[in-house]
């Protein structure tokens, strides 16, 4: 009993122990590779799950793109159709209706004139002059396309008159203004399409001079 007590305190169990610790050292390595292989099969699974997610945000991404591409070129062709129809309007306008009446106005002009010169019906062609014109001005209302004058007195307005006469005046204050409308004009809503041909005054000194004593025998 002694000796086996002895031998199971003795060297011989510090050695098993020793042996023991060895061994345990030596599978200390393994542990850890395991544990590293692990760890690191983790993170591959982690590295492969944010490059997933990385492609996932990135096809999400193409596709925000090419909705985006669709909705610009769906503007675009809406656009496109918009300016069509207001060139296609623009170009009728320009081209058929307004050539259209520019050789409408001068059949107004002649009835005009000859109604004028035969006014009070004494020209036995004055029903047939006053129908021509009054058909002419029906067929212009029908584009929208209606004559227009100025008012006796008025300032010239150069945008839509054109001062094709001038008459002289003593007055300063009726300088540049209406004496009598020439040739009437034509507009097409705010689009002048003819100017109106106006007389004008025009101040004169002479006249001046002549309508004011005060002002005889000075030298201006």
């Amino acid at each position: 009993m002694i000796m086996r007590t002895s031998f199971g305190t003795g060297p011989g169990a510090t050695q098993r122990e020793l042996v023991k610790q060895t061994l345990d050292l030596l599978s200390l390595p393994k542990q850890l590779r395991a544990l590293v292989r692990q760890q690191g099969l983790q993170q591959h699974q982690a590295e492969e799950i944010r490059q997933q997610v990385s492609q996932c945000v990135q096809s999400v991404q193409d596709v925000a793109r090419c909705v985006e591409q669709l909705y610009q070129r769906q503007e675009c062709l809406e656009n496109a159709g918009r300016q069509q129809a207001m060139l296609t309007e623009q170009h009728y306008e320009n081209h058929v209706i307004e050539p259209l009446a520019r050789q409408l106005f001068p059949i107004v002009d002649l009835t005009e004139r000859a109604l004028s010169v035969g006014a009070g019906g004494q020209c036995s062609c004055h029903d047939v002059l006053e129908a021509t014109r009054s058909q002419t001005l029906e067929l212009l209302a029908y584009y929208s396309i209606a004559p227009f004058l100025a008012t006796l007195g008025c300032p010239l307005d150069a945008k839509i008159m054109y001062p094709a006469e001038m008459r002289p005046t003593a007055d300063p204050s009726a300088d540049r203004t209406i004496a009598a409308n020439i040739r009437c004009g034509f507009r097409r809503g705010q689009r002048i399409l003819r100017p109106l041909h106006v007389a004008i005054y025009r101040l004169e000194i002479s006249l001046t001079r002549s309508a004011d004593p005060n002002l005889k025998g000075t030298n201006l």
